[in-house]
């Protein structure tokens, strides 16, 4: 926490590079958008409890990020977007979205502006849908949609959903749908694209798309006890955390979603899974110099983000048990 606070810039936001902010650190990200980065950076503090009205040493830091957000938003027709940066600009927005949305259900006093920009973030995800396919891709209503960018939209309308603000049940709908597209093996295994000749690219693509098409199906409705729901969390389980044993490199996108996916399933898996990541993120944490506190895995998903995604992905990663509850209770033996 204290390393991403630490890279924070005057105007509130974070950027992936380290060009501008810090000499000291290296592996800083190549990707643009300060949006995305700003959301990804506020996600632990959010996580942790801290925000922009609650007394805390992040009080001013979480404040100063959501007023960049904000600021940086622009009121359009069919909602407020914030993926004006970048070509892949529904990233930004969906990450962003779920920062307005934690931060609306986190308020102790329900702010106006706030709730209105939390609202309106929503609005434009419902109508940047792939009505077809229902997905969501880089770009508003581009198709086919891709696993990967819907997801965080997704993630969004649940969060939108739990702040007590309105989600279209038809862009539910859809989302089913387009989740059905890319299910194989029965809803076992998820592909990147519904088109299955069309794989992503890059380490663990299968494992990352599976465990967040595991994950997406409890947000839309499935629980345990379904057949391809069980055979798809012990498949993850059985995969583990680490792209290798003998030398324990590990893919985080990869291990977020699956991390979320098991925390939710809550069965026998989980205590394991959540022991083994949790002493590898301890061990890993850097300690020295600037860069104490922080994390950095070479990997095709994080690379572009660099050391600030991947310290933020570890950090949400620690912080599961403690920040969301599960979906499904154990059940009794």
């Amino acid at each position: 926490m204290q390393w991403i606070a630490a890279h924070q810039r005057k105007d509130g936001g974070w950027n992936f590079g380290f060009e501008e902010t810090c000499r000291q650190c290296s592996n800083g990200g190549e990707h643009g958008s300060r949006i995305a980065a700003t959301a990804l950076a506020l996600l632990p503090f959010l996580g942790a409890g801290y925000t922009h009205q609650a007394d805390s040493p992040y009080k001013k830091l979480v404040d100063n990020g959501l007023f960049f957000l904000i600021k940086r938003s622009v009121e359009e027709q069919r909602g407020l977007a914030l993926n004006h940066e970048g070509s892949q600009g529904m990233y930004s927005h969906g990450i962003a979205s779920i920062v307005l949305c934690e931060a609306y259900a986190m308020s102790l006093q329900k702010q106006t502006k706030l709730s209105h920009a939390a609202q309106e973030s929503l609005r434009f995800i419902e109508n940047a849908q792939d009505r077809q396919g229902g997905g969501w891709r880089y770009r508003p209503n581009e198709s086919p949609g891709d696993l990967s960018v819907s997801a965080w939209q997704i993630m969004a309308l649940k969060s939108g959903k739990l702040a007590g603000l309105h989600v279209s049940q038809p862009t539910i709908y859809l989302a089913n749908d387009f989740l059905e597209s890319t299910a194989m093996d029965g809803g076992r295994r998820f592909n990147y694209l519904p088109d299955f000749n069309l794989r992503g690219t890059g380490p663990d693509s299968p494992k990352t798309s599976t465990a967040t098409g595991l994950l997406l199906r409890m947000y839309l409705g499935w629980e345990p006890g379904d057949e391809m729901l069980d055979d798809g969390i012990a498949t993850v389980a059985q995969w583990g955390p680490f792209n290798r044993k003998n030398d324990l490199s590990c893919n985080l996108y990869y291990v977020y979603y699956a991390t979320l996916a098991l925390h939710h399933y809550d069965n026998k898996y989980w205590k394991h899974w959540n022991s083994e990541i949790r002493e590898f993120l301890i061990q890993t944490q850097s300690n020295r110099g600037h860069e104490a506190g922080s994390w950095y895995f070479p990997d095709h998903y994080c690379d572009t983000g660099g050391r600030l995604l991947n310290t933020v992905l570890a950090a949400l990663i620690l912080e599961t048990p403690y920040r969301i509850m599960p979906l499904f209770r154990k059940p009794k033996q």
